[in-house]
């Protein structure tokens, strides 16, 4: 963090201005072996939609009963076994809650693709509980941007209502080859395919008070049966909420699975979590750009909305990628007199990281103005794990 320089003098003790300045030392340039001045903090990058796929989302303002409604479906949204997909609901969950995860799918493949993971040119989405293709647009709206290739769509839900609304509403977006299907289908060994679980899991017993992977029925019939042809450069994303007992029990599934599958994203290893050894938790928190129809339906929900905040965990059967020097920033910065402290993890580690405000440097800037989410390099940055 920037320092700032602040008049500490009292109100009531104020010096004559023309005194003042004469007692203040005359500007001059740093002599050769002067500390340096800190560098400005870098502002928190932003994730985005293109504008064509914003404005899909939002072409038509939301009426006060569309908003009714949705406001009524939030509040009830924890309770219910499955969505209920009646048509007056469908565009209002579209627009914020199919934003929202549309938001987090890209966030998410575009870090598979800034660690080097996305290998082919062409790959198949399988949108799995797809709902109103929330998360198929993330991932199709990232893949355009970089021009690589949907070579299919699959959608996977109980009720094909939501899914069809959805494939007619953002038809411009979705490839032709697109399919729908009730059944958890099983995954393709022979064609590199990206598979989305978002908000799944959480109804497969992610929620719930005590989870034991290991234990689940329901995680062995839908998660790992599905997912035991998976192609070697097929990469499968799971996006949760951030609550602190759902992602608590994302980083349980994530130690359970790791013997069958490599934890690609966001961990920069695949040891156990010592989030869960520190009785903490670990979710992702990114600055985001939204259209002003989104920000009116978060001021009349009432919700805090300013940082796009959720779990997230990428599994293949690549390597891990990241070397063992890596980083990743697991907190915000904590609010320290005089020092920049932050959480890190590495190597199976998880500590916090201290430096002096006035160490900091051109070679150590990284450590200073990463945010949560961050990668750095301990080596560049003399961030040193425990012993």
């Amino acid at each position: 963090m920037a320092l700032k320089y602040e008049a500490l003098a009292s109100p009531h003790h104020r010096m004559p201005r023309t005194k003042l300045k004469a007692r203040m030392p005359l500007a001059r340039r740093p002599a050769s072996g002067d500390r340096e001045e800190p560098m400005p903090k870098l502002a928190m990058p932003k994730f985005s939609l293109s504008h064509a796929l914003e404005n899909a989302f939002f072409k038509n303002r939301l009426t006060q009963n569309e908003l009714k409604i949705l406001k009524s479906h939030c509040e009830s949204y924890q309770d219910l076994e499955l969505p209920d997909w009646k048509p007056s609901i469908l565009r209002a969950y579209s627009s914020y809650f199919g934003f929202i995860t549309a938001l987090k799918a890209r966030s998410a493949i575009e870090q598979c693709f800034e660690a080097g993971y996305l290998k082919k040119q062409a790959y198949d989405i399988v949108d799995i509980g797809a709902g109103t293709l929330g998360a198929s647009l993330g991932v199709i709206d990232f893949f355009n941007a970089k021009k690589l290739e949907v070579s299919s769509l699959l959608a996977v839900d109980k009720d094909q209502q939501a899914v069809e609304w959805a494939s007619e509403e953002f038809k411009a977006f979705l490839p032709t080859n697109f399919g729908f299907r009730k059944r958890f289908p099983s995954a393709n060994e022979r064609r590199p395919q990206i598979i989305v679980y978002a908000n799944v899991l959480t109804e497969l017993g992610l929620k719930e008070l005590g989870f034991e992977p290991h234990r689940s029925l329901k995680l062995k019939e839908f998660f790992l049966k599905p997912l035991k042809d998976l192609h070697e450069d097929s990469l499968v994303i799971i996006i949760e909420p951030s609550t602190r007992e759902t992602n608590t029990n994302l980083l349980k599934l994530r130690d359970w699975i790791r013997s069958r599958f490599h934890i690609l994203l966001p961990c920069t290893h695949e040891s156990d979590c010592p989030a869960l050894a520190q009785k903490e938790w670990c979710h992702e928190e990114w600055s985001y750009r939204a259209p002003a129809r989104f920000w009116a339906i978060v001021k009349y929900l009432r919700f805090r909305k300013k940082l796009l905040s959720f779990g997230f965990l990428v599994l293949g059967k690549q390597n891990n990628r990241f070397e063992k020097a890596k980083a990743r920033v697991v907190s915000r910065e904590i609010p320290s007199k005089g020092r920049c402290e932050k959480w890190l993890c590495s190597a199976g580690y998880r500590w916090k990281e201290s430096k002096l405000l006035r160490h900091r440097s051109t070679a150590n800037q990284a450590y200073y103005e990463a945010a949560r989410g961050a990668i750095i390099d301990c080596v560049s940055t003399d961030c040193h794990r425990p012993d």
